[in-house]
């Protein structure tokens, strides 16, 4: 109550004091807290003061720059040089800005990344720690650096084209594929975008000039075409006069190239591109429809602000009435629209988004295109329209408007760059929701349906269709896909009848009320209260003190599907998929509550909001005590699978990713896969049932973990109904160990398969018995990061020979503690350079075992951990005490105390050891897949 009264005399403070319910004419005011300036030479930037996490920041360069501006012979320079920017720049030179920064604990990858599209590129350096000397001046040197200033050297141009070509082998899909030849060019007819994809072309990238890369980006990165984007905890006026600083020995441009923006043309009949590839697994397609294109001076207005939030209600109502008819088995065909982009462009655009089960297109797309037109049509029911408009407001405009003071600084930053790419604008988080809280108010019925009748129309639309290649599958012509819309249109149809369902909250009877028998106050580590229930149950609870609006929980129990027969382990196995489906009414996004069984344990999870706990335990207590019949929706999720299953086998990854399984479980009869279409078969709906009353029915044995801003008494009161009166036995869970080990000894698998865009695909891994421990778990982590930063010198950087490889290692607790460590990469499938690859990785695992890392790598991860640690413990939120506590509770370890001291404690030799000791338990296992040969 305390809560509600504090939202309400907020919302009439403010609204008093902005007076902004008068008129939708209005500008949107921007939120002062950014602070918003361009530089004489054209740069404009954006600085933010945000804390969290504490003391730490983002850095971006966004570039108004991607491949559509290319020439033909430039195809995929744009992307190439976003490469270049980490391979030498004026102040640093060849690799010293990833090493400089990966000495501070910034790791390649996750904290220094870019990314090229179509009409811009965006570099950034995220979570960059300013407890580090020297660490700001250090990262707007890097902006600078990258805005005008990338060294461009021909050899390491050279060594780069390598690099290129395996990220084009490994991005190589059977969708990008159609995209490329197929899909962009029937779409976008008569614009850059029919043939721009970013990677480009390799009969390009392998041979232009290193003075065409030059020529580019002398072209094209310049300060009127740049913004930066700075949001941390530090002080605003201090970064401004830095950025000033740095950035102006950034000459104006001089009669710069004007950068054209390409007009996505109207489209009076139907665009239709379809297409096929043999490595595309199910029949899909997007229906388009074109919308006008917004400047982005009316983006400033509070009428565009109140038009997008009608597209996303009308979206969310639209993909409910999907929903209900995949529920309802009316569909068998997967359906969603979603207010977006014509395809890689920047216009706006209504989408249909379909999935045809058994490649029946024509059926699937006459559902999707129906109800789009029942919409056009009837619009929404006054009884949709309310629960929609109830629904946003509570899941999404009070929940984020009570949580403004949590915003990461990541979302911030992402923010400011797309306001300054596309034009739009960032009100305050006050201005948000009461703006929004008013158009809901005043938004009625008849107004939302006359913008949702506006998006269907016959003109600028466009169908993107795509089939794979099967004996006997005849593809439709473009023909057979207008007649399919053409007798939509002519169609009788009905107006949409919500099927109104009973409130499984009013009829929820009271149960009889437990007891807590004991309990435990401020427990070690984290202070933590402990409730023993009358029927078995453990809840523990932590009042946050953290002003958020969350609340969430998790209840665990050991045995899984370790526990069940082999008769019902698919049906075990399809629990959890199965259990997703059945929903309960009159929760209204105010809870979510998902049961879960996997091999040892069963557990729920749920999360709801601190103005309605009463809702998320009775979600938990209707979860565990009733399993709603949704026999029909099971029965299309099963067909949908049994598709699925049927085309497994066209895609070399997942018959890659099905072997390495196989190989890993030792073949073990208990290692099912519901990707086996046997297995599946033996999924039954009434054993899923029995099964839900085997492993929920029996609370006895359950451990809940809670956190929140929430009274103790009142959750202790709310544990003791809900939890406390469950049902249970004295049966107690246990974990059964079957050993589903990986083999013993040498085992190595080289197989061949079918493939599109030739290239092996290359796993090494290592197995066996290790203690669970946060010393072992920490020796794993560095391990692993040391040798991933050596196999991207050696195998990327030195032979050009892959675009990355994936290094991890895995501690596993249950059912006995063992140890997982794979290294992964894909390459070119030629046997010379496959082999040198190959023996480059056993030759440095044997360097690692036998003389330990260099010190400096070492350093580097290590304080990379360090700064990972203290972010995560930055934010001592609900779902921060939930999962480390979880954690000594299911693992037995703690993860917090001392942990940055075990961090700090690794050596080279400790390192060194623990390699020798996991990589000589005598299991090794490799599996190679390469192309077939002709």
């Amino acid at each position: 109550m305390k809560n509600k009264i504090k939202i309400f005399l907020t919302i009439m403070a403010l609204s008093t004091s902005l007076g902004i319910f008068n008129t939708l004419g209005q500008v949107i005011p921007r939120d002062t807290a950014v602070r918003i300036g361009k530089l004489s030479n054209g740069l404009t930037y954006y600085i933010r003061h945000n804390t969290i996490p504490k003391n730490q920041a983002d850095f971006y360069i966004a570039q108004k720059v991607g491949s559509v501006l290319e020439e033909e012979n430039q195809r995929g320079l744009a992307h190439f040089l976003e490469h270049m920017a980490f391979n030498g720049t004026k102040h640093f030179p060849g690799n010293m800005l990833i090493t400089e920064l990966e000495k501070k604990g910034i790791k390649f990858g996750a904290n220094i990344n870019a990314y090229t599209g179509y009409d811009e590129t965006v570099y950034k350096l995220t979570n960059i720690p300013l407890n580090r000397p020297g660490i700001l001046d250090t990262a707007l040197i890097i902006l600078h650096d990258w805005s005008g200033f990338i060294l461009n050297n021909d050899k390491d141009i050279d060594e780069e084209r390598g690099v290129i070509r395996e990220e084009w082998r490994t991005r190589s899909s059977s969708y990008l594929r159609v995209q490329e030849n197929q899909i962009l060019p029937k779409l976008f007819e008569g614009t850059p975008y029919a043939n721009r994809l970013p990677i480009g072309l390799m009969e390009v990238v392998n041979n232009f000039k290193p003075q065409e890369l030059k020529n580019y980006y002398k072209k094209w990165y310049r300060p009127d075409l740049q913004g930066i984007v700075v949001v941390g905890d530090f002080d605003v006026d201090e970064v401004e006069a830095k950025l000033k600083h740095v950035f102006s020995d950034i000459p104006k441009p001089s009669n710069p190239t004007s950068r054209k923006y390409f007009t996505i043309p109207d489209n009076k009949q139907p665009i239709i591109a379809i297409t096929s590839d043999p490595e595309i697994r199910n029949t899909s397609a997007v229906v388009y429809w074109k919308l006008d294109t917004v400047e982005a001076s009316k983006k400033e207005s509070q009428q565009y602000f109140k038009i997008m939030l009608i597209n996303r209600i009308v979206s969310n109502m639209l993909n409910e009435r999907f929903a209900e008819m995949a529920r309802e088995n009316k569909a068998t065909n997967s359906l969603s629209a979603i207010m977006g982009n014509y395809s890689v462009s920047s216009r706006p655009a209504w989408n249909l988004n379909i999935d045809a089960p058994n490649n029946d297109l024509k059926t699937a797309l006459r559902t999707g295109l129906q109800e789009c037109e029942r919409m056009r049509r009837f619009g929404f029911s006054k009884n949709e329209f309310e629960y929609s408009i109830k629904d946003f407001n509570l899941t999404h405009n009070e929940s984020q408007y009570y949580d403004r003071k949590n915003r990461n600084t990541f979302e911030y930053s992402r923010e400011y760059v797309g306001q300054f790419l596309n034009g739009d604008i960032s009100p305050t988080p006050e201005w948000r929701y009461l703006m929004t809280r008013s158009i809901l108010n005043e938004l009625s019925v008849d107004t939302l349906n006359f913008y949702a009748k506006k998006y269907i129309q016959d003109r600028n639309m466009a169908f993107e269709i795509l089939y794979p290649v099967k004996e006997g599958l005849l593809l439709p012509s473009k023909s057979d896909i207008i007649k399919i819309w053409e007798e939509v249109k002519q169609t009788r149809l009905k107006p949409w009848i919500k099927d109104e369902k009973s409130n499984d909250l009013t009829t929820l009877k009271i149960p009889a009320r437990g007891k807590v028998i004991k309990t435990e106050k401020n427990i070690a580590p984290f202070g933590f209260t402990k409730w023993s229930l009358s029927n078995g149950i453990e809840v523990w609870f932590k009042k946050t003190g953290y002003d958020e609006p969350s609340v969430y929980i998790y209840g665990f129990k050991a045995g899984g599907y370790s526990t069940v027969v082999m008769d019902d382990l698919p049906s075990a196995m399809a629990y959890t998929n199965i259990a997703s489906l059945s929903t309960f009414e009159g929760i209204n996004g105010r809870a979510q509550v998902q049961s879960k069984l996997d091999k040892n344990f069963e557990s729920i999870t749920g999360n709801g909001t601190i103005l309605h706990p009463k809702i998320l335990f009775q979600n938990i207590y209707l979860k565990m005590t009733k399993f709603k019949n949704e026999q029909e929706a099971f029965g299309n999720w099963k067909h949908k699978q049994q598709e699925r299953n049927q085309s497994r086998s066209v895609n070399p990854q997942t018959v890659y990713a099905d072997t390495l399984v196989s190989i890993m479980s030792n073949h073990h009869p208990r290692a099912l896969s519901l990707n086996n279409p046997k297995v599946l078969d033996k999924v039954d709906y009434e054993r899923i049932n029995r099964l839900h009353e085997e492993h929920f029915g029996n609370a006895n044995g359950f451990t809940f973990i809670m956190s929140g801003n929430l009274n103790e008494d009142s959750v202790k009161v709310l544990a003791e109904i809900w939890l406390g009166g469950l049902p249970s036995t004295n049966k107690l869970g246990k974990i059964l160990d079957h050993r589903i080990y990986p083999p013993q000894g040498i085992v190595k698998r080289h197989f061949n398969k079918k493939m599109e865009t030739p290239q092996s695909s290359i796993t090494i891994g290592y197995t066996g018995e290790i203690p669970y421990t946060a010393e072992n778990s920490v020796l794993m982590s560095i391990s692993s990061e040391i040798l991933k930063m050596i196999f991207t010198e050696t195998i990327r950087e030195q032979e050009g020979g892959s675009y990355g490889v994936g290094v991890s290692g895995e501690l596993m607790k249950h059912p006995t503690e063992r140890f997982l460590f794979q290294v992964n990469f894909d390459t070119d499938p030629n046997p010379i350079k496959k082999k040198k690859l190959i023996d480059i990785v056993y030759r440095e695992l044997k360097m690692i075992m036998d003389k330990g890392p260099d010190q400096e790598k070492v350093e580097k991860v290590k304080q990379n951990l360090l700064k990972d640690y203290r972010e995560s413990i930055s934010k001592k939120d609900a779902k921060y005490w939930n999962g480390y506590q979880g954690a000594i509770l299911f693992y037995g370890v703690d993860w917090i105390t001392g942990y940055d001291k075990i961090i700090s404690s690794i050596t080279p030799e400790m390192i060194r050891s623990f390699t020798k000791d996991i990589f000589n338990q005598g299991n090794l296992i490799e599996v190679v897949m390469d192309p077939e040969t002709k």
